[in-house]
């Protein structure tokens, strides 16, 4: 009887998967803390359901990244890479128009680097 063995998953291919998992949750998160914190959040000026629907998205879109890059599908690689960017842009558009705290310019530095090591 000989047992087939599928080739073992390339490293990069794990971080990747790993990665996008940590924005798939962070997403997930985002929804959660929007619902449970929604009477906090009305008082400053984003409003949770803005953060309740991002969040969504930004978790339902991954999901598929996470499933595909696990189970070694051909597409996965090049729809892991466009849901980045797209997360990364969307990062960036959120900071500089929507976010109004001072907190944002304090730590732009590291933001910019984590998004260099990402990309």
């Amino acid at each position: 009887m000989t047992v087939m063995t599928s080739p073992a998953r390339p490293l990069s291919v794990t971080l990747l998967a790993i990665g996008v998992l940590t924005l798939v949750v962070a997403g997930w998160v985002r929804l959660d803390q929007a619902i449970a914190l929604s009477d906090f959040l009305i008082t400053l000026s984003v409003s949770p359901i803005y953060l309740g629907i991002t969040g969504l998205m930004i978790g339902i879109t991954g999901l598929p990244s996470v499933w595909g890059l696990w189970r070694g599908l051909r597409w996965a690689p090049r729809y892991s890479i466009t849901y980045l960017i797209a997360v990364i842009v969307f990062f960036w558009i959120d900071r500089q128009f929507l976010a109004k705290s001072a907190i944002v310019t304090v730590n732009t530095p590291f933001a910019l680097l984590m998004t260099g090591i990402i990309m």
